[in-house]
């Protein structure tokens, strides 16, 4: 089976000098499933690409998914995006919400006509002092406009019966110190509560229960 996970540099991981990401700790995870506890096989494969939107998403994703298909049809395909969506320049969103939910509800069809099942995770939260200020690059994130795409979101996985990954809540009432200074990358602490958030979520897709597992979402 593989998990294909589209996404940002959040889900790259190329901040996270200590275990790679989020994504790479679900793919060791798996690994050390099928080494130590002969688990079925499980193929992560991180498709992330720093400060991509979901605009960019929609011209690659065909082309990026189908090669890596496997012959079960059992795989499971991860969306998370958004926080360059929702970043305005002079004013202006880089991605409008309408187009944001439309670029996902194109990959949402692509992947669901190949019979694969979909995850979306949402937005992290940013700190607050980043909140509303530009970066060095011009960029203006906000609390307010990440929660309208985190509506948008969770709108469009009740609609199209997508398995939606809630990150957002538990992060914003988590304890300080999992983001960088720049305010809106994780640290490797915050690498390693989303895994610990998204961990039983994809054992929830596995049919699996572990016992002791942390984090919930």
């Amino acid at each position: 089976m593989n998990l294909l996970c589209f996404g940002d540099s959040i889900v790259y991981g190329e901040v996270d000098e200590v275990g790679g990401g989020w994504v790479a700790r679900l793919k060791g995870e798996c690994l050390r499933r099928v080494a130590l506890e002969r688990a079925p096989e499980v193929l992560v494969h991180n498709l992330g690409l720093s400060a991509e939107t979901t605009r960019g998403l929609g011209r690659r994703f065909e082309a990026e998914l189908v090669p890596r298909l496997a012959d079960s049809g059992n795989d499971i395909v991860l969306l998370a995006y958004g926080m360059n969506d929702a970043v305005q320049r002079e004013g202006e969103l880089l991605v409008p919400l309408e187009e944001y939910r439309a670029n996902l509800a194109h990959c949402i069809r692509a992947a669901r006509g190949r019979g694969l099942r979909v995850a979306l995770v949402n937005v992290t939260p940013i700190a607050p002092e980043q909140d509303g200020r530009p970066n060095a690059n011009g960029s203006v994130r906000s609390a307010a406009t990440i929660a309208r795409y985190n509506a948008t979101l969770a709108a469009l996985a009740a609609d199209t019966l997508a398995h939606l990954v809630d990150v957002h809540g538990p992060l914003a009432r988590s304890a300080p110190g999992w983001l960088r200074p720049d305010g809106v990358h994780p640290n490797h602490e915050g690498h390693r509560r989303l895994f610990e958030l998204v961990l039983p979520e994809f054992d929830r897709w596995l049919g699996l229960r572990r016992a002791g597992t942390r984090g919930q979402v």
